[in-house]
């Protein structure tokens, strides 16, 4: 698996160059979107290599219908440090923690697979944040 997605090869080279990202790196399954921040173009139908993303912020922008599991699984292995799910239509997040499953710890080596996640879901007030709109909207 040495298939990046489409926009991760620049922060792939600056991470290789001992530079990261200053903002969250935002991972879409949803096509192009007009953000400040670095933007990822992933097919969720894919596997890549998302090694590139150890100790980085990340979200993953999805929406209804859409398989996002398989990619914040497939992020989350590589120990981000912090990683979240957006949907873009309700506006909503959750916090994603991805672990082990309790009947793979005995396992000398894990694959997707042996992985699960977590998702814990935002406030209104963490929502709205998010979303960089006033808490009193």
């Amino acid at each position: 698996m040495t298939t990046l997605p489409y926009g991760a090869k620049p922060i792939l080279d600056a991470r290789l160059n001992g530079k990261r990202p200053a903002d969250l790196v935002i991972v879409s399954l949803v096509g192009a979107l007009d953000e400040v921040n670095p933007v990822v173009l992933a097919n969720p139908d894919r596997d890549y290599d998302w090694r590139w993303m150890r100790g980085l912020k990340a979200c993953v922008f999805a929406k209804p219908g859409i398989r996002f599991a398989p990619t914040l699984i497939g992020i989350g292995r590589f120990a981000p440090e912090w990683l979240g799910l957006w949907d873009v239509e309700s506006h909503e997040g959750a916090d994603c923690i991805v672990h082990i499953k309790p009947d793979s710890l005995d396992k000398r080596r894990f694959e997707a697979s042996d992985y699960a996640a977590i998702y814990w879901p935002w406030t209104q007030y963490e929502n709205k944040q998010f979303r960089g709109t006033d808490e009193t909207d």
